[in-house]
């Protein structure tokens, strides 16, 4: 009895340890399978259900004006995102979004493609980005599982329109869209970062986890002074608004450095939108052509001096008021009769301009055209920069020279018109524009001589002339030598094939002659309606307004000024 309770038993071990035996060899089959064989594709679920690895934007770099105010700064927020949970079903998710759309003021699109990527069962989804602290303090209190905020940092331009030409804008990325903040771009991003995204087994927790730290973006330190730019973007716009223009433009320089103190446009836009109107966003003082009219002027002069075509006591017969070019008339706006040649200059003569201009080789004269710029770009470090238009004398015909002479037949940029008069002003030295001072890879280009010394100096005392006693009256200063030209140009009208005589550009580019001379400046006002249209009247007060500020400003005083006496009939000042 004994021996077969015994054997029963020792059956019963052996079932039992064969069973265990299976059991291990299967438990150990499993682990080599989870452990081993599908190691790379479990491990990858598991991660793809707790975690999420995110990249982390950098801090974007500070933009300041040159007596370091801020001007472009980026600051932290809070961004609304959903993680949703494998329990939770998409209705649910739906109407989460439903009590954070009346927080959010999600619009229905918005809502829309949300609700699609719900039903997508997506792991990260954005509801709103870059909110502000009030509602990020709403979204929290909700206390809605798989909703979470998320820092991240926020663009601020922190006087809005100012300056928005030469900062530009950026993304909801902050990728830089336009001004410095696309030529920079790179330098003011950083580097990005990661971060991982940590949830329990019920993929409620949440957790951030810094994988790699971004690194910020580098500042970046303008040529602009925010005070400038204030008074010349306020005057400028209070100009192209009384004269109902089309738009306008003022550039501010020093000219023995290239330092632009102050760029506007007008119309403006605000940075701080979403995005600039389209009218708005263009810098006109870098992408906007024109025929320059007088303002050109001065390099057919200094090209005439410098050759030797003409001497500066040189008369030219101006008393028909009128010259024709292939049965087109162009005129002056009234008879001079004999006309030295700074008569000529200094009174905008048209009629005399293009007698000087035929005494010009061609080749010189185009030569001089594209040492003054024009033609090319100034690598002033903003986008849309354009290089104008200027031919060569092949393509000239019969009465290119003379057209060109005037500022005619040739389109230029208004930074390209600073250009010349800093040629002017900084004794035939020309320093190209700079918007940057500290930018690397953007270091102070040297200056280059385009006219000598003798001959800038005798242009110089001709646009004091102009000033004092000739077409740029509006823009005198008492007390302050003022040396400048003006610009009054008739627009091509497409439809008619010809000039129009109800519609100007006016310009006026001059400069304080002090020693060295202490700023320039190039004022475009496009289109002015009314009675007044010609540069000597609509854009010089605007020079006057801007540049008596200015000198006030820089405390720069009055200094004694010798009287000039010009032989011709000047008592019509301010029309060309």
């Amino acid at each position: 009895m004994k021996t077969r309770n015994s054997e029963r038993s020792l059956r019963r071990l052996k079932v039992l340890g064969l069973a265990l035996l299976v059991w291990a060899i299967i438990l150990a089959g499993r682990l080599v399978q989870l452990q081993v064989l599908g190691h790379d594709r479990f491990r990858a679920e598991v991660i793809e259900q707790n975690q999420n690895i995110r990249t982390v934007p950098p801090l974007r770099g500070t933009i300041y004006d040159r007596r370091g105010e801020i001007l472009a700064r980026s600051l932290p927020v809070q961004s609304v995102f959903l993680s949703p949970s494998d329990k939770e079903t998409p209705e649910v998710q739906c109407r989460a979004l439903d009590r954070l759309s009346g927080i959010l003021a999600l619009s229905r699109e918005e809502k829309d493609r949300i609700e699609a990527r719900i039903r997508k069962r997506e792991r990260f989804i954005y509801v709103k980005r870059k909110i502000d602290d009030d509602d990020a303090e709403a979204v929290e209190a909700l206390h809605l599982p798989s909703v979470f905020l998320q820092e991240e940092t926020k663009r601020f331009y922190t006087q809005g329109r100012l300056a928005a030409h030469v900062l530009g804008y950026v993304d909801i990325d902050e990728k830089g869209r336009h001004g410095v903040e696309k030529v920079f771009n790179e330098a003011l991003s950083g580097v990005s970062g990661q971060s991982l995204i940590l949830r329990d087994a019920h993929r409620r927790a949440y957790h951030l986890e810094v994988l790699k730290r971004a690194v910020p973006g580098r500042d970046l330190e303008l040529t602009i002074d925010q005070n400038i730019q204030y008074i010349a973007q306020k005057i400028l716009a209070r100009a192209v608004e009384s004269h109902r223009a089309s738009w306008g433009t003022v550039v501010v320089s020093h000219p023995g450095t290239g330092e632009i103190l102050a760029l506007a446009s007008y119309p403006d836009f605000d940075p701080n939108q979403a995005a600039a109107p389209s009218e708005a966003e263009p810098n006109r003082a870098i992408s906007v052509i024109f025929e320059p009219g007088s303002t050109f002027k001065i390099v057919t002069a200094a090209t005439a001096l410098d050759n030797g075509a003409v001497k500066v006591e040189d008369r030219f017969d101006c008393s028909e008021g009128a010259v024709a070019l292939s049965g087109n008339f162009v005129r002056d706006h009234k008879p001079f009769g004999i006309l030295s040649f700074s008569e000529v200059l200094s009174r905008s003569s048209n009629v005399g301009m293009i007698q000087v201009g035929r005494r010009l080789d061609r080749w010189n004269f185009y030569a001089a055209m594209k040492a003054f710029g024009f033609g090319e770009t100034s690598g002033i470090s903003l986008p849309g920069e354009v290089r104008g238009i200027i031919h060569p004398p092949a393509e000239w015909g019969t009465n290119g020279q003379a057209y060109q002479s005037i500022g005619y037949g040739v389109s230029v940029t208004a930074v390209q018109v600073l250009q010349a008069i800093n040629i002017i002003a900084n004794d035939g030295v020309l320093f190209p524009p700079r918007i940057v001072r500290n930018a690397a890879g953007t270091p102070a280009a040297g200056g280059k001589s385009v006219v000598p010394a003798p001959i800038a100096r005798e242009i110089n005392a001709i646009l004091r002339g102009v000033v004092e006693e000739g077409t740029g009256t509006m823009a005198r200063i008492p007390g302050y030598p003022i040396a400048g030209k003006t610009g009054t140009t008739q627009k091509w009208d497409g439809a008619l094939r010809r000039y129009s005589s109800a519609r100007h550009l006016a310009s006026f580019a001059g400069f304080v002659d002090t020693q060295p001379a202490a700023f320039s400046m190039v004022v475009v006002i496009d289109d002015p309606q009314g009675d007044d249209q010609y540069g000597g009247l609509v854009a010089a007060p605007v020079f006057r307004e801007i540049a008596h500020w200015l000198l006030l400003y820089r405390r720069i005083p009055p200094v004694p000024i010798a009287s000039r006496v010009l032989t011709a009939d000047l008592g019509s000042g301010g029309r060309r």
